[in-house]
């Protein structure tokens, strides 16, 4: 086995691509990761295509609580001339283990207007003020244009990464990812200041991120739907080809004793992110 690009967990084989030569070159081209899931940017055939072109990126999804899942390794096996249903499908979770689920389309790229409050309202405040801070009182041109989920740049991906890696179960809470964002964004500005490559600001190209996140924070975000793929042999392949190929199996046990049989097989039963996150919503989608 090669064991050059294998990595402990999913979290750091995505930090180890934000800091290759690749996801610098990523920073360099912010604008084409705010185009990726903005609808005023892109058709949805061309976000749906953005998103899926580059398996190393993340995206961020929304669960049922309002919290927010790490989505990588992301895939598109339709889309084609002779498959042109789109079936997306892409990993959860950033520990050891992640769970493959499918993306359903009309959800994740759906449109939505948000009354997120504006972006300068949100810089240098606490997580507490964040808070408080008013949505706008109606719809205007002043309103966020989305999807329900988002691209994040390489330098966010590390910073939102590390949080989750952090986090219980790995799930985020919007209003702490924005202080986290805001800050890395000044950072890198600060990093980058006076060289030349680096012609975007980090701060400036944060702002629908942080955007996005209030309003999943305020509820103009619906969820994010995902179905599980228990029994779909292409999503389990898949799954398996892409810990294989980037993830140091798991070391050999000996086989438990019957006494123990039932404890050990649960403990080897992927438990992160909580499965409750990706259960299909079995209604219609009746708001696409």
């Amino acid at each position: 086995m090669n064991t050059t690009n294998l990595h402990n967990n999913w979290g750091l084989k995505i930090i180890d691509w934000t800091e290759s030569d690749e996801g610098e070159e990523g920073n360099k081209n912010l604008t084409a990761f705010c185009n990726a899931t903005d609808p005023d940017a892109l058709s949805r055939a061309d976000r749906i295509k953005a998103v899926t072109s580059t398996p190393a990126i993340i995206a961020l999804a929304v669960t049922e609580e309002r919290k927010i899942i790490v989505l990588h390794s992301i895939k598109n096996f339709g889309g084609s001339l002779t498959r042109p249903q789109d079936k997306i499908l892409a990993l959860a979770g950033v520990s050891h283990d992640a769970t493959v689920v499918e993306l359903v389309v009309d959800s994740a790229f759906k449109e939505v207007k948000s009354k997120a409050p504006k972006y300068e309202d949100l810089k240098d405040k606490s997580i507490d003020e964040l808070k408080e801070v008013p949505t706008l009182s109606r719809v205007t041109r002043d309103c966020a244009h989305l999807s329900r989920i988002v691209v994040p740049p390489p330098f966010l991906t590390k910073t939102i990464v590390k949080a989750a890696m952090e986090a219980e179960d790995g799930v985020l809470e919007p209003i702490s990812l924005v202080d986290k964002v805001l800050g890395a964004a000044k950072t890198f500005d600060e990093e980058k200041e006076g060289n030349g490559d680096f012609n975007e600001g980090g701060v400036e190209k944060s702002e629908q991120l942080v955007r996005w996140l209030m309003s999943v924070f305020h509820g103009f975000v619906d969820v994010t739907i995902l179905k599980t793929v228990a029994d779909d042999e292409e999503a389990n392949t898949y799954r398996v080809q892409q810990h294989e190929k980037w993830i140091i199996p798991p070391r050999w046990r000996p086989p438990p004793s019957r006494k123990n049989r039932g404890r050990a097989l649960r403990a080897t039963l992927p438990s992160y992110p909580s499965q409750r996150h990706f259960e299909q919503d079995r209604r219609s989608v009746r708001d696409e």
